[in-house]
């Protein structure tokens, strides 16, 4: 997501003050999660079979001819904002602990990339919406559809997803405020910052 922001900031932005320094925060953010998770990812050796298919996804990615801004703030909202509470309920300490890192820096993001994408008037489209489909099936690959657990519930993270992709919410993940802390997306939008 670092590489998308940086890629936009080359290319026209809203004249907005402070654009342009909200996002190049966000690319210092973007790379400190890139850490945190490349150490995760270190703690909880795969198969590089998954290595190389996560490459060919990140390709993809790369490679789709969308504005790197519209890419970034579909993979965080409706892709990251889904990962980071499956790892609260799923993951060990060390993942719960990245998740809730992240989380509070990811609410701005999604908000001050939609920010972007409204100003320019980007929209999605169902290739980007297929490719998203695409990344939650990968990852959800290990879970049944149905499970008397929700949590190991397939259809309900993809359920997530999917409200978080057409409606920018998602009820299913509601009741993570009523874990030790609220989750990212739930805080107040007073409370962000808005240069626009």
């Amino acid at each position: 997501v670092a590489d998308f922001i940086a890629e936009a900031t080359k290319r026209e932005l809203p004249q907005t003050e402070g654009c342009l320094d909200l996002l190049k925060s966000n690319i210092i953010d973007e790379n400190n999660h890139d850490e945190a998770l490349n150490f995760a990812a270190a703690a909880h050796p795969v198969p590089q079979s998954f290595e190389d298919e996560a490459d060919r996804i990140k390709k993809s990615w790369l490679d789709l001819d969308r504005h790197p801004i519209l890419k970034a703030v579909v993979l965080e909202r409706s892709i990251f904002f889904v990962l980071l509470p499956l790892f609260r309920y799923l993951g060990d300490t060390g993942l719960r602990t990245v998740s809730q890192d992240i989380s509070r820096d990811e609410v701005v993001h999604v908000a001050s990339n939609t920010l972007v994408c409204n100003a320019l008037k980007l929209q999605s489209d169902d290739t980007i919406n297929r490719m998203r489909r695409d990344v939650m099936d990968w990852v959800l690959q290990p879970l049944d559809a149905e499970s008397e657990d929700k949590h190991l519930s397939s259809n309900f993270w993809m359920k997530a997803s999917d409200n978080l992709y057409s409606r920018g919410k998602a009820e299913e993940l509601a009741q993570t405020r009523a874990s030790r802390m609220p989750a990212f997306f739930e805080t107040n939008n007073k409370d962000l910052p808005m240069y626009a």
